[in-house]
């Protein structure tokens, strides 16, 4: 494969990775809970309290989750009402908090629950800086192509790396948020899974949506199209070095000059004379004029 080949792979590539990672960046699929409220509300007869909590807290209703906000997609929606318009978002949404700045009554968590935001907060600045490295080898990759500068490519190689390294970090900090989350976390509220009703953890479904597959995708297309920037990037730099990347020369330029060559090296002839550089001797073949008996001698014995 031809280096500019692999370099239009890479340039395509990276585009792919961008759209990818911006996609799963702004979506909110990335963790789908399942709740069967139906099996809930069987259970809840009889039980005052399970049945209000039912109807009053978020988490004992199906939603989807991204890095902005949490959507509840049922019509049963009720309990969104004791929450400030601030928090709301489309009607049945609610903010991601990340704790910005940090509430007084959160402070008394525990240090499991403070990790978890710090990790939220990590994926979050790590999404966004390996968005900006995407933009920029994007933009350098184009550059690459159109001066075929072998330089110029790497530097994008390495930045297409830089952008996959932050976006497979900040994955790893999803999973070491969300496994906190699910195994840790108690804040006496009933929020977290540790502290969930049996009732209500044997009938919530949890799943990675396709946000979080695309982070993967884009992760995995940012590190392909790194590698293909190296490789076209050393295969330029070998060409240039062997001389076999030149720039063309007009056929009917060259055709001109090599005329031009040929004909005054045909006037020049094998053996140069006295007035070659400027004019090119006469052929040795011609005899010099006549100027009487004292002249012949001045001229080179080739005339004779």
């Amino acid at each position: 494969m031809s280096a500019t080949v692999t370099l239009g792979f890479a340039t395509v590539a990276t585009a792919i990775a961008l759209l990818l990672v911006a996609v799963s960046f702004s979506t909110d699929q990335w963790i789908v809970d399942v709740v069967n409220r139906d099996q809930i509300r069987k259970s809840a007869v009889g039980d005052a309290a399970l049945n209000t909590s039912l109807y009053k807290y978020p988490y004992y209703h199906t939603r989807h989750t991204g890095l902005f906000r949490t959507c509840f997609p049922g019509t049963d929606n009720k309990f969104l009402d004791q929450y400030s318009a601030s928090q709301i978002v489309d009607g049945n949404c609610l903010y991601v908090d990340y704790e910005i700045p940090e509430k007084q009554a959160s402070l008394q968590y525990s240090s499991d629950y403070w990790a978890r935001i710090h990790l939220m907060r990590a994926q979050f600045a790590f999404f966004v800086v390996a968005l900006l490295f995407l933009v920029i080898a994007c933009i350098s990759g184009a550059v690459g192509c159109w001066r075929l500068s072998s330089t110029v490519v790497k530097v994008t190689g390495l930045i297409a790396f830089i952008a996959a390294f932050f976006t497979a970090a900040g994955m790893a900090f999803f999973h070491g948020a969300e496994y906190l989350e699910r195994n840790k976390i108690k804040t006496n509220t009933g929020e977290f899974y540790p502290e969930w009703p049996k009732v209500l953890s044997q009938n919530t479904v949890r799943s990675y949506g396709w946000s979080y597959i695309l982070g993967w995708i884009g992760m995995v297309f940012a590190a392909i199209a790194a590698i293909l920037f190296l490789v076209a990037g050393y295969s330029i730099q070998n060409k240039h070095r062997k001389g076999q990347e030149k720039v063309p020369y007009d056929d009917y330029t060259m055709q001109s000059r090599n005329k031009s060559y040929d004909y005054m090296e045909h006037q020049r002839g094998p053996y140069p004379g006295p007035r070659d550089d400027f004019y090119g001797a006469q052929p040795y073949t011609m005899p010099p004029p006549n100027y009487g008996p004292s002249y012949p001698a001045a001229y080179p014995s080739y005339y004779y």
